[in-house]
């Protein structure tokens, strides 16, 4: 009979005796994206389906998207609506929104055309950015909008904008204090989501809490596999990004099949991962007999109850004491 090995005793709870403007700090949360790219410009930052890309090409694409994001000038609010997929192209729009203080909120394409057209009327953005969808696309998508206010990213976009970086009317990026760094959405199990106003502080403060407690280094692997209008795929994309570890990005049709989900896990040698009970049961599901991941060394659930009727093929029982619910 299988029993479940003991956890780790160590107490990662937060301090509540903590006062919240201890842990404000005034940073931005590509702040230490930035050190970072000082430290490792060559290491890989991220990979995707397509190619990988080192941290000095990734700050070079995202200042320039800054740039340009920067030199328009909104007719209202600092929002932008990132439309699109789990992609490189999808971090680095991420990241230049937040270099040019704007606020952004991400819409996943794979949404059906009226919950995207809810969304974005709740959250009412200056700006579109549609990832790898053409201008016509997106003008035909978001109809309401003119095409000024519509910018399409992708990677050949974002060589033709470096390459052609002195026809930018460049903007001081730093003219403008944002306090809101992004916005989320609840599920809408009510019928109709909420959106969530989110300051740079808290991702700041969970940046730093997991650094400190999990000791994650240059060269280790994140998978990208949260829900991209939720906050656990911020922690996928910025905890790496502030260390010199790799955010590795499969196809979608990866994450809804077990089978190909841990055939990724295993040829990518993720060695962390966040996900939801739900994903857990997949990704054992998908083990096909084999005992365990060797690589992957934490895995974080949340969203849901971390029950103890996870299937065993993955050997989840034998790294039982690295999953951590947060």
């Amino acid at each position: 009979m299988n029993t479940i090995p003991e956890p780790h005793k160590f107490d990662i709870r937060p301090d509540v005796n903590l006062l919240l403007q201890d842990v404000i700090s005034g940073k931005k949360i590509h702040d230490k994206f930035l050190d970072t790219c000082n430290k490792y410009p060559t290491s890989i930052a991220i990979q995707d389906s397509t190619e990988k890309f080192s941290y000095q090409q990734i700050n070079i694409y995202s200042q320039a998207l800054a740039n340009l994001i920067s030199s328009r000038k909104p007719n209202k609010n600092r929002i932008i609506a990132i439309y699109g997929k789990r992609s490189a192209p999808l971090v680095i729009s991420i990241l230049s929104c937040s270099r040019a203080n704007f606020t952004f909120a991400v819409i996943d394409s794979a949404y059906p055309n009226e919950k995207i057209t809810q969304l974005t009327e709740l959250i009412d953005p200056a700006f579109i950015v549609g990832i790898d969808t053409t201008q016509d696309e997106l003008a035909k998508i978001f109809n309401q909008y003119n095409q000024n206010d519509l910018i399409s990213v992708s990677i050949k976009s974002l060589q033709n904008l470096v390459k052609n970086s002195h026809q930018v009317e460049y903007s001081e990026l730093d003219s403008v204090t944002n306090d809101v760094a992004y916005l989320l959405f609840t599920s809408g199990t009510t019928g109709k989501p909420k959106c969530i106003k989110t300051s740079h502080s808290p991702l700041v403060h969970f940046v730093d809490f997991y650094k400190n407690t999990f000791n994650p280094e240059p060269g280790h692997k994140f998978s990208m596999i949260s829900g991209l209008s939720h906050d656990p795929v911020l922690r996928d994309i910025f905890v790496p990004l502030s260390v010199g570890a790799e955010i590795i990005i499969p196809e979608n049709e990866i994450i809804a099949n077990g089978i190909k989900l841990f055939k990724w896990f295993d040829s990518s040698k993720i060695t962390h991962t966040h996900l939801t009970p739900q994903m857990i049961k997949l990704l054992c599901a998908g083990a096909e007999g084999k005992k365990t991941l060797p690589n992957l060394k934490m895995l974080f659930s949340g969203g849901d109850v971390l029950r103890a009727d996870i299937p065993h093929p993955l050997g989840i029982l034998l790294i039982f004491n690295h999953i951590f619910f947060c």
